[in-house]
């Protein structure tokens, strides 16, 4: 299961979001809120010094994907990250280039 927001996004905010993660009743809760969250390129051809696309924290099957430069519309803002995100999450491609 995946979550994304735009960081800019002020209707559905990436903090809100992400403590809702934390405190879902599930078993794995605590594991997840603990797992590395990594900078995430969408390509890796922007790993150049370039500030990354998001930034991705994921514990078995749930995932959080925080997402530069965009607001409540990602696809919108960004669609080529959000064609990349969606291409990982449906045929699990290993969440893109670290």
């Amino acid at each position: 299961m995946l979550f994304f927001n735009g960081m800019d996004d002020m209707i559905c905010n990436h903090i809100g979001n992400e403590k809702f993660l934390i405190n879902l009743p599930w078993e794995n809760a605590a594991k997840f809120s603990q797992a590395e969250r990594f900078s995430w390129y969408h390509d890796s051809s922007n790993r150049d010094g370039t500030a990354p696309s998001g930034y991705w924290q994921t514990f078995e099957n749930l995932h959080l994907l925080k997402i530069e430069e965009s607001g409540h519309m990602v696809p919108m803002d960004q669609p080529a990250v959000a064609l990349t995100m969606m291409n990982i999450i449906l045929y699990d491609s290993d969440n893109g280039d670290k």
